[in-house]
Protein backbone atom coordinates (compact mmCIF):
# COMPACT_ATOMS: atom_id res chain seq x y z
CA UNK A 1 0.00 0.00 0.00
CA UNK A 2 1.48 3.30 -0.64
CA UNK A 3 1.68 5.89 1.64
CA UNK A 4 -1.12 8.14 -0.28
CA UNK A 5 -3.09 5.23 -0.30
CA UNK A 6 -2.88 4.67 3.68
CA UNK A 7 -3.46 8.29 4.34
CA UNK A 8 -6.66 8.37 2.33
CA UNK A 9 -7.84 4.80 4.20
CA UNK A 10 -6.69 6.39 7.46
CA UNK A 11 -8.76 9.61 7.35
CA UNK A 12 -11.90 7.59 5.91
CA UNK A 13 -11.50 5.53 8.51
CA UNK A 14 -11.26 8.43 11.00
CA UNK A 15 -14.23 10.25 9.43
CA UNK A 16 -17.03 7.47 9.97
CA UNK A 17 -15.27 7.32 13.83
CA UNK A 18 -13.88 3.70 13.44
CA UNK A 19 -10.14 5.06 14.58
CA UNK A 20 -8.69 7.57 16.32
CA UNK A 21 -4.78 8.52 15.92
CA UNK A 22 -3.18 9.30 19.24
CA UNK A 23 0.35 11.25 19.77
CA UNK A 24 2.82 10.77 22.52
CA UNK A 25 6.71 11.82 23.15
CA UNK A 26 8.87 9.29 23.23
CA UNK A 27 11.78 10.89 23.82
CA UNK A 28 12.17 13.88 21.62
CA UNK A 29 10.62 12.21 19.10
CA UNK A 30 6.47 12.52 18.71
CA UNK A 31 5.19 8.87 17.83
CA UNK A 32 1.66 8.37 16.50
CA UNK A 33 -0.81 5.30 17.29
CA UNK A 34 -3.47 4.37 15.13
CA UNK A 35 -6.08 3.06 17.87
CA UNK A 36 -9.84 1.25 17.74
CA UNK A 37 -12.44 3.62 18.58
CA UNK A 38 -15.78 1.81 20.47
CA UNK A 39 -17.12 1.60 17.47
CA UNK A 40 -14.32 0.36 15.27
CA UNK A 41 -13.95 -2.30 17.64
CA UNK A 42 -17.91 -2.92 17.48
CA UNK A 43 -17.68 -2.93 13.68
CA UNK A 44 -14.85 -5.24 13.54
CA UNK A 45 -16.45 -8.06 15.58
CA UNK A 46 -19.31 -7.83 13.59
CA UNK A 47 -17.26 -8.44 10.55
CA UNK A 48 -15.13 -10.96 11.85
CA UNK A 49 -18.45 -12.83 13.26
CA UNK A 50 -19.82 -12.64 9.42
CA UNK A 51 -16.82 -14.30 7.87
CA UNK A 52 -15.39 -16.77 10.60
CA UNK A 53 -16.30 -18.56 13.39
CA UNK A 54 -15.02 -16.92 16.67
CA UNK A 55 -14.49 -18.39 20.49
CA UNK A 56 -16.39 -17.39 23.21
CA UNK A 57 -14.65 -14.23 24.76
CA UNK A 58 -14.66 -14.19 28.57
Amino acid sequence: MTPFAFGDLLGWLQREYLVEVVSSLEGDEVAENVQLTERGETVLVGMLERTCELPELL
